[in-house]
């Protein structure tokens, strides 16, 4: 067993890291599909992920969008910027009550 980086009380072994990678990978496979790439039982799979979520080390699964095959043309990215930045990274507020939009 390897120990995880930055907490010494986290034991992971390869079979954990392998799930993780493929997990990565495609968070959408299931126990069996994982299973088989990995040569052990859907029961161990799901046992593993199971105890990698309740450590926190698997925090959840996310979708990757393609926003041009939804043929959107501009992306809007919000950031939690504190106003006290806002002029020094050259951002105007625009709604006016200190929890708005902003703009450059």
């Amino acid at each position: 067993m390897r120990r995880g980086h930055g907490n010494d009380s986290l034991l992971l072994d390869d079979l954990d890291h392998e799930i993780l990678r493929i997990l990565e990978e495609d968070c959408t496979l299931t126990y069996h599909e994982i299973a088989k790439r990995v040569g052990r039982s859907p029961w161990t799979v799901r046992h593993r992920i199971e105890r990698l979520r309740r450590m926190g080390i698997i925090k959840g699964c996310r979708a990757v969008v393609d926003y041009k095959a939804l043929s959107y043309s501009e992306v809007i990215l919000f950031f939690n910027v504190p106003p006290r930045t806002w002029r020094r990274l050259g951002l105007h507020e625009v709604s006016g009550n200190g929890q708005g939009i902003i703009h450059n």
